[in-house]
């Protein structure tokens, strides 16, 4: 079977011609993969209605990445590293937001409920969490963030295009990283 491109004699093929197999193998991976990376990003960011944008942004980009154009061999984990890239950066971006919403979270809420103290620490943590992963570098702030949904070490090394060997040690010194920067950032351990 040929590939979308370059033509059996070297000549450059009908893009048109590629479209149906690039549409169904698209279509078999964004239904696939679609769900799992909005829990993902959910998990970043802390908001479904973003972490949805920020996923269709994330396989948007993929479509326009079309076989003729560019050849992309690990389709999920190039999604995958994308849509983590733009949770990161809209961490960062919100940073300041989040900021000044549990600063007046904190002046509003005088007397609570025990269930709403509850929400309110946890909620803090997560923000906290958000915050030092916005400091890491992308890289290891995706292999936090993978690895903390369950995904495999191995699959960790698939998607971020890495050596399984070398995934172990990396995990490591992200871990040690994220650890450092929360303890410069809050003065005790998560």
């Amino acid at each position: 079977m040929r590939q979308c491109g370059e033509g059996i004699l070297g000549v450059q093929e009908n893009q048109e011609a590629c479209e149906p197999n690039w549409d169904r193998a698209f279509e078999e991976l964004f239904l696939n993969h679609y769900g799992p990376l909005v829990n993902t990003l959910v998990r970043v960011i802390g908001d479904r209605g973003q972490a949805e944008e920020l996923a269709a942004e994330a396989f948007y980009r993929l479509y326009n990445q079309r076989p003729g154009r560019r050849e992309l061999r690990n389709h999920t984990g190039w999604v995958y590293r994308v849509a983590i890239n733009l949770a990161l950066d809209a961490l960062r971006s919100n940073s300041r937001r989040l900021h000044r919403e549990t600063e007046a979270e904190r002046a509003g809420f005088a007397v609570m409920a025990p269930d709403a103290l509850q929400n309110l620490l946890a909620e803090e943590q997560r923000a906290r969490v958000r915050c030092v992963l916005a400091r890491l570098k992308p890289a290891q702030a995706q292999i936090l963030i993978l690895g903390s949904n369950g995904t495999s070490y191995r699959d960790i090394a698939l998607m971020m295009g890495l050596k399984t060997d070398s995934i172990y040690t990396l995990v490591c010194r992200a871990r040690t990283r994220f650890e450092r920067e929360y303890l410069k950032l809050y003065g005790r351990r998560p």
